[in-house]
């Protein structure tokens, strides 16, 4: 019987520093059948010349509208119904498929067979500070759906998931949103463990590179997305098996404080006065000190706060 084929989609953007690197691990899969895809996503360097150097590879090119709508295109252009993500710096491990197919193949009530990754430097050097993530206690939590929500951003990295396509197109794929960034993979792992069970290795199956300008270390942007995040996976089924509406509201406008810390730290004093108001109008807990912060906000710099914290906690 002949193994099923396996679409590994890959979104690029100014790659072409690591993407060789990254497609050489993907042809060096065990598995034997497997189609690449590499979406362009308005790359302004050689990313697309080296893409067109390997023949087996199949280059999709567009204008830059972000990593969730790359995706979704490689989604919708695949021929299988097996999907491996892969991120255009990231490196899987020679057995990485086999391995989880295997899994989702056992286990068809679910979505996504997942591993852990290794975080690795920019050389793909190990960064030994860095745990393994997912943590293996993850890989034997009760209630996927409320581990994944409670979670600070997604704690499944997007190269360690291997999908159906089915459930993919099911939930709606990724939101084609170009100003919904990194949390945009949180968002899709809550809609799919919505619906569906998910399997898991608690192996690093995957070396995820750490590198100076990718978009998660960019913490406004982050905080931004994960406050969406938050506030889309409201409405969502399994959400009140979490939390009541009254301790979802505290979670909200914890949200919208990390979100106005972001700003004050940047120094948009206002903007950070905003997202204070939105924390105090969604709970009356931590009302006072929140009012305290937003009025600092006209005055003073965020060191401010910090000797403020640092007094009351004595």
């Amino acid at each position: 019987m002949d193994k099923p084929v396996v679409s590994i989609v890959i979104p690029a953007y100014n790659s072409a520093k690591y993407i060789r690197e990254t497609l050489d691990a993907c042809l060096a899969q065990t598995h034997p059948n497997i189609e690449i895809i590499v979406i362009d996503d308005g790359s302004t360097d050689n990313t697309r010349e080296i893409v067109a150097t390997y023949d087996t590879v199949r280059l999709i090119q567009q204008a830059n509208q972000g990593p969730a709508i790359a995706r979704n295109r490689g989604i919708s252009e695949a021929q299988s119904d097996y999907i491996q993500f892969c991120d255009s710096d990231d490196v899987l491990h020679p057995n990485k498929i086999e391995r989880c197919l295997a899994l989702l193949l056992e286990n068809p009530a679910s979505a996504i067979a997942y591993s852990q990754m290794q975080a690795v430097d920019e050389r793909g050097i190990p960064i030994d500070n860095m745990p393994l993530v997912p943590d293996t206690a993850f890989f034997v939590a009760d209630n996927l759906f409320c581990t994944i929500l409670s979670a600070n951003g997604s704690p499944i990295q997007t190269s360690t998931i291997l999908a159906r396509k089915s459930a993919l197109m099911d939930v709606g794929m990724y939101r084609a949103d170009p100003n919904y960034y990194c949390a945009e993979d949180w968002d899709l792992l809550l809609r799919l463990a919505d619906k569906y069970d998910f399997v898991g290795i608690a192996e690093p199956l995957v070396k995820y590179r750490v590198r100076e300008g990718a978009l998660t270390t960019k913490p406004i942007l982050m905080a931004e997305g994960r406050l969406k995040t938050i506030q889309y996976a409201r409405h969502y089924r399994k959400r009140s098996q979490c939390f009541s509406d009254n301790a979802y509201d505290e979670l909200e406008a914890g949200r919208h404080q990390v979100l106005a810390v972001k700003y004050w730290q940047n120094g948009e004093n206002r903007l950070a006065r905003k997202a204070f108001i939105k924390a105090i109008k969604q709970t009356s807990k931590g009302r006072l000190i929140r009012i305290v912060y937003a009025l600092m906000t006209y005055l003073f710099p965020i060191s401010a706060m910090h000797r403020l914290n640092a007094q009351l906690s004595h």
